[in-house]
């Protein structure tokens, strides 16, 4: 067929249209393929696993507690988030920090039990899948902490809630979800949902919509995921009957993060007369059987442990803690407690040599000569390929972690070595480490360490015995897996982008991570030895729970002496509203009645004051000295021992209004009793302070019970709570008596009494563990000990007392406080003070006037001051060393008042940056 001039040009462009659709076919096809492979990348699995109280925390515990740079880990995989347009990137972490941002004032509000309440759930109901007050309660969390004015998901269209509400209804919970599914839901939108996505990204109008498909599903799944774990969160799911009961209790993180007894206990498997921590046994062909070692607590991804963030790194914690906490570095309290007394001996005694190196390399800046003898220059930039990371890596390791009792580093071709240096320079960084991978590596252990260690676990079998050494040789492996990772971070700073590490010549420090002031300290001791839950639910029943809201720890740890400062320390520097947490949590604080929180406040007030008192006069010292003699040693049987803590106990605690040791002496006995017989190394038997707190003193019962209404019998039954905790904070005084005076030996439990009481001997501010630490310009300010205050339980006002003046304070923070003051000059004369007339010429000292002070201690600003204060004097009649002398101090006066000007501002900075730390704190504690 011939084609005319005219008709040919129409062919061409025919053929080249054709040619173009195409090619975009092809691309649309091919970007499909993409997509679907990134969305079915790591399936979402079946919903009963996001419905479930597991191990795994949900999305309300992890997510509040989420750093900024962790949030688009939750909804996207590592690629898509390298592939994210600048934009785009942004736009989704605002919109996750929104998110993030209201679920903890959703918590610290109790929204979630709010909307329960409101949908018309009552407590300890069960509810059907099928039920609509679930799909409420659900449209109603989702629109308020998913919903944003910048990224409206849930539009008109509804197309999202009506899906997650059939899926909630309908879906099978044991079937694996469909993700075609989410497709299905992205294509339902309208356009303009659809542009908020994709007008991110460059290409024709197919492909960024076929791009907005990817990244929308994934969106979707993050809030199938969330829809879930909110349901998790909020009700206890039955697997069986698919329903959901609600008991008033919300998900706590202790529960998600750590399995009840009950569970530990049925699932651990009994081999002869011990029990194994890790069960699962598999067959194998040569009839042996081997154990699943994986721990219950995942180390994660390793740039967890690479990257600076508020978690402190092993080099700062490890150097810190006592001798009752190394071995939970290693192992878990499960193995820890299997383990036989000869191999908690060993490996306690390997910590303590890996933490007195450390301190020891602290103390002589090893890391950084370590790390400049593989020369390694300050500012530069080192890819993971480098050999010279690798070499300060394995010299850091030799010399903490080997010892000659453990020498798990033997030879050249050490398995363990190799597998880190490999692992740093090749291995994957973003993603969760494979955990079985550690298993192989660790039953690869020197022969020599293997031997030692294998010898604390006899058994009839010497296979058996094997695998159960097996287990704790592959703890040991990840921990020093953590150690070497933080020894990297500790050194370097991360590059998460480009895996570099770059190094600036700076260690990282104790502030960086701790982050907590002095003041801090001493308002958060009563609680620093336990964990605080965040947001603790509000008890809607009207009844508060029994059991103390913080964990009360073996006695032995508040008899050793510490950085953690004693009751002696802290309760008199405390402020007066900071006296009711010393015994009593924040929940049942604010549930006081009026009375009994002025009878409470008042009786610590008084406490407080004897106290300082007692310090002044050095009356613990007098008493303690009348019964023994110094450098003495007692046993815990030793009557003098409780004659003490009795006798200071009741000139402390005992007062009129509140005598809780008058009458009857159930009180005193027991703490005698808990002094002489009690276990030391083991945690404070709840049961037993229960109903030993029930029997104070009838005159005290009476008067705290009078507090509470007579017409609400519901709270009137809650009195004894407060008896216990009252209890638990006189047992805590008794204890921390017995340690400001005593050192107290744990391997033979007994006292000894050197003459020196702890605030002289050990101040927390002045512990071995800040001599490591590099020194800060700025000290913090000393907390002067509170004027005494006169409470009127009557009126409930307080007034200070300005006749009373209290000037108790350790010398080590009065010196502190002058350390930074440069030029160390005399100090200056008030030119106010009488002063000595020389036989000069001067004028009265009624002529001199008061000029104000500058702070501006410029030398032109001097010279305008000397001329001011010259004018009045003939300056020939003044020696000349009398004007220089008297120049000196005046401009000594300026830099003083300068360096006060400097140090306010300073000091108002870091009060910001404290209170800006806490919110964060308290933001991720939840």
């Amino acid at each position: 067929m011939e084609f005319t001039e005219a008709e040919t040009p129409k062919k061409i462009k025919k053929i080249t249209n054709k040619r173009k659709k195409a090619k975009e076919s092809e691309n649309d096809s091919s970007s499909g393929t993409i997509s679907k492979g990134i969305i079915s990348g790591i399936p979402l699995g079946a919903p009963s696993m996001y419905l479930e109280r597991n191990e795994s925390p949900s999305l309300w515990i992890s997510l509040p507690r989420a750093d900024q740079s962790q949030l688009l880990t939750f909804v996207l995989g590592d690629k898509l988030i390298e592939g994210l347009p600048g934009r785009f990137n942004v736009f989704l972490k605002d919109w996750l920090s929104s998110i993030q941002q209201k679920m903890i004032e959703t918590l610290k509000g109790d929204g979630l039990r709010k909307t329960m309440k409101s949908v018309n759930v009552k407590c300890h109901e069960s509810i059907k899948r099928s039920d609509e007050r679930i799909c409420t309660f659900l449209q109603k969390t989702l629109r308020t902490i998913l919903e944003t004015q910048e990224f409206s998901i849930f539009e008109k269209e509804l197309a999202w809630i009506c899906f997650i509400r059939r899926f909630a209804k309908n879906w099978n919970l044991k079937e694996e979800i469909d993700e075609t599914v989410l497709t299905s839901v992205f294509d339902a939108l309208s356009p303009k949902a659809k542009g908020e996505v994709s007008s991110f990204f460059t290409g024709s109008q197919r492909q960024k919509t076929q791009k907005g498909k990817v990244y929308y599903c994934h969106i979707l799944r993050f809030v199938v995921k969330f829809t879930f774990n909110t349901l998790r969160h909020v009700f206890k799911f039955d697997s069986q009957s698919c329903s959901f009961f609600y008991d008033g209790n919300l998900e706590q993180e202790e529960i998600s993060h750590h399995k009840s007894k009950l569970e530990k206990v049925a699932e651990k498997q009994v081999i002869g007369h011990r029990t194994f921590p890790f069960p699962t046994p598999v067959t194998s062909t040569s009839g042996t059987s081997s154990m699943d070692l994986i721990s219950a607590i995942p180390l994660g991804a390793p740039s967890m442990h690479l990257e600076r963030n508020e978690s402190p790194s092993l080099w700062i914690t490890l150097p810190q803690a006592e001798k009752s906490q190394l071995l939970k570095f290693v192992l878990e309290d499960d193995l820890i407690k299997d383990l036989s007394k000869g191999g908690k001996r060993f490996l306690t005694d390997w910590l303590l040599s890996v933490q007195q190196q450390m301190i020891e390399t602290l103390k002589d800046d090893g890391l950084r000569k370590i790390i400049e003898s593989v020369k390694v220059e300050a500012h530069e930039s080192l890819r993971r390929c480098d050999e010279r990371p690798c070499i300060f890596l394995q010299k850091v390791l030799e010399t903490v972690l080997q010892t000659e009792q453990f020498v798990i580093f033997k030879g050249d071709d050490n398995v363990w070595l190799k597998y880190i240096r490999n692992f740093v320079q090749k291995g994957p960084l973003k993603r969760r480490m494979n955990e079985s991978n550690l298993k192989k590596i660790s039953i690869q252990l020197s022969r020599k360490a293997k031997k030692t260690l294998s010898s604390f676990f006899p058994g009839p079998h010497e296979t058996r015995s094997c695998e159960e050494a097996e287990v704790y040789f592959y703890h040991i492996l990840r921990f020093v897996l953590k150690f070497a990772f933080n020894t990297l971070r500790h050194v370097f700073k991360f590059e998460r982008q480009n895996c570099s590490f770059f190094y600036d010549g700076e260690l990282e420090e104790e502030g960086i991570c701790n982050q907590k002031s002095m003041s801090e300290k001493v308002a958060e001791e009563p609680i620093k030895r336990s964990q605080t839950v965040p947001f603790q639910t509000p008890i809607t029943s009207g009844n508060v729970s029994m059991g103390p809201i913080f964990a009360i720890n073996a006695p032995s740890t508040y008899l050793e002496r510490n950085e953690y400062p004693s009751l002696w320390i802290t309760l008199p520097k405390a402020d007066q509203s900071q006296l009711l947490r010393f015994v009593l949590g924040e929940s049942l604080t604010r549930r006081l009645p009026k009375g009994f929180k002025v009878l409470l406040t008042d009786w610590l007030l008084s406490v407080q004051h004897r106290m300082i008192e007692t310090l002044e006069r050095d009356g613990l010292r007098n008493t303690i000295e009348s019964l023994i003699k110094c450098q003495e040693s007692l046993k815990r049987s030793d009557e003098r021992l409780c004659f003490f803590v009795e006798k200071v106990m009741r000139d402390v605690l005992e007062t009129k209004h509140f005598a809780i040791f008058e009458g009857e002496r159930v009180w005193i006995d027991f703490i005698r009793s808990f002094v002489k017989d009690m276990s030391l190394t083991e945690k404070f038997g709840k049961a037993e302070l229960k109903t030993v707190s029930k029997q104070l003193d009838q005159c005290a019962q009476n008067k705290v019970i009078s507090f509470f209404s007579e017409l609400d019998r519901k709270r009137r039954g809650q009195a004894p709570i407060y008896f216990y905790h009252i209890l638990r904070f006189a047992l805590k005084f008794a204890l921390n008596t017995l340690r400001h005076v005593f050192k107290f030996d744990s391997e033979n439990s007994t006292f000894f009494y050197d003459g020196e009481l702890e605030t002289e001997e050990f101040s927390y501010q002045n512990s071995e563990m800040e001599k490591v630490a590099e020194e800060h310009d700025v000290k913090p300010q000393v907390v002067p000990f509170p004027v005494p205050v006169s409470y009127d339980s009557s009126s409930g006002t307080i007034s200070k007392n300005p006749t009373t003046t209290v000037s108790f304070g350790a010398p080590s923070m009065q010196v502190a406080e002058e350390r930074d003051v440069k030029p160390q000059l005399p100090l200056a004369v008030p030119l106010e003070a009488p002063v000595q007339k020389p036989q000069g010429h001067l004028p009265p000292k009624e002529v001199v006037p008061t000029v104000p002070p500058s702070n501006d201690p410029s030398s032109s600003n001097i010279g305008d001051k000397m001329s001011q204060y010259m004018q009045f004097f003939d300056s020939s009649l003044v020696p000349q060393k009398w004007l220089n002398a008297f120049k000196m101090v005046v401009q000594h006066n300026e830099y003083l008042k300068s360096q006060e000007a400097r140090l306010k501002a300073r000091y108002k900075e870091l009060k910001a940056e404290v209170q800006e730390l806490k919110e964060e704190k308290r933001r991720r504690m939840i």
